[in-house]
């Protein structure tokens, strides 16, 4: 697998440097390590626990600076641990760059390859990318802070003079949302991420590389943990507009929802009912005339002998991604249907799943879909995945707290006869 991460760090380029290669410092700031200590000759040894779905996995190993040049604030790491009881080893390489960045900023440019064999290779590499980033996440906030009170400290000595306000640090979010970048994948990609691992084959299915478009779709999850439910034109009204990413659904298509009824929104996700790859071309047509191609995502909602062929849902969803460059996530209409979407979405065909509470009653909408996701996680599947209509903050909350990366909201009550009848067309 090959990770490739640019993080914005609120502290000059030499400073910076000196610390990423300060394996102590770091081992300190990256959630898991401990008993880091150091060998000799550029060799430090550490234990690193993580926990990938219900397995903690404890690796132990070598972190060794093989290469460094502090003028051109560069430096090479190999890393190799192993964990003996789950049976295991990752080796890797991380070529590390810093450079300027403003006046009192840099960029840490990380460049990491890496091979996971044994049982732990098992997991699949969308689980293994989902961890970095939330890894990578953890290390960054918490370098950061160190960094930041290293700074006040030095201020306080007299030594420099600490800003005001700390500016933020981490990688930026792109100005106007998902939408805002360029390029028909770039629509949600999480800003300063770019990723180009070996593609997951999933024979007989032709399939587009799965990591950009699963980081695609793991950028659009960090920045919109809950999107607004839209069935019809009338219903987008009553819903307020532009602070939420907005779920458009099929029946809002039909109904005549166009782009420019959802452009006050940051993002939208468009879904796609459909049973055969065969109609794919004419579903983006109809959402091209509608102006509603600039979808950061593709819900798919499978009919006829996609829902329960899985090597037909493959091929659709394979179709989908191929055809419309976006992320494609599947719809579970039952909780019982979950834990199969759910392997469809970690082989890499699709990039994530949805839970749809829609074909129940909203008294055990929630109770049931909570027990569902838990089970997928407990299965240690970690695609994304959201869940929802929701109706109060409460099940909001017990979704996420399931397991739950996203939320979709029904802001307004909703007549019960007309649900029932529009999930019984579903």
């Amino acid at each position: 697998m090959i990770v490739d991460r640019r993080i914005v760090i609120d502290a000059a380029a030499a400073e910076t440097f000196k610390r990423v290669v300060d394996i102590p410092f770091v081992g300190e700031c990256l959630p898991g390590a401990s008993g880091i200590r150091d060998e000799g000759d550029g060799v430090y040894a550490g234990n690193f626990i993580v926990k990938v779905g219900p397995v903690k996995v404890n690796l132990e190993g070598t972190v060794s600076i093989t290469e460094q040049d502090a003028d051109a604030r560069r430096a090479v790491l190999q890393m190799k641990g192993s964990d003996r009881r789950v049976g295991g080893e990752v080796v890797g390489r991380m070529d590390l760059a810093v450079e300027e960045s403003g006046d009192a900023a840099s960029l840490l440019v990380v460049h990491t390859e890496f091979t996971i064999s044994g049982k732990l290779g098992q997991f699949g590499q969308a689980v293994m990318l989902k961890k970095a980033d939330q890894i990578t996440e953890g290390f960054v906030d918490e370098f950061s802070r160190r960094m930041t009170d290293l700074r006040v400290a030095a201020a306080e000595q007299g030594h420099v003079t600490a800003p005001e306000t700390p500016a933020p640090v981490g990688a930026p979010e792109a100005e106007g949302g998902p939408q805002g970048l360029a390029g028909p994948v770039a629509a949600a990609v999480a800003p300063g991420v770019v990723a180009r691992p070996e593609p997951v084959v999933v024979a007989p299915v032709d399939m587009v590389d799965p990591m950009p478009l699963l980081h695609a779709l793991l950028g659009l999850l960090r920045r919109s943990r809950h999107f607004t439910h839209v069935d019809s034109r009338a219903d987008l009204a009553e819903k307020s507009a532009g602070t939420e990413p907005v779920w458009v659904t099929h029946e809002a298509m039909r109904s005549g929802v166009r782009g420019a009824d959802v452009a006050p929104a940051p993002a939208y996700v468009i879904e796609a009912r459909l049973g055969r790859a065969e109609d794919v071309p004419a579903f983006w047509r109809d959402a091209t005339r509608a102006s509603l191609d600039g979808a950061a995502a593709i819900a798919l909602t499978p009919m006829g002998p996609a829902v329960a062929d899985v090597s037909v849902l493959a091929r659709l969803g394979s179709a989908l991604a191929l055809h419309t460059g976006r992320p494609v996530l599947v719809v579970a209409t039952t909780p019982w249907s979950l834990m199969s979407v759910a392997r469809v979405a970690q082989t890499g065909v699709v990039h994530g799943i949805v839970a749809d509470t829609g074909a129940i009653t909203s008294a055990e909408a929630t109770t049931w879909m909570c027990l569902a996701v838990e089970e997928v996680r407990r299965a240690g599947l970690e695609s994304p995945l959201v869940a929802g209509p929701s109706t109060s903050r409460a099940d909001d909350d017990a979704l996420r707290a399931a397991g739950a990366d996203g939320v979709i909201r029904r802001r307004t009550s909703r007549n019960p006869v007309r649900r029932v009848a529009a999930a019984r067309r579903r």
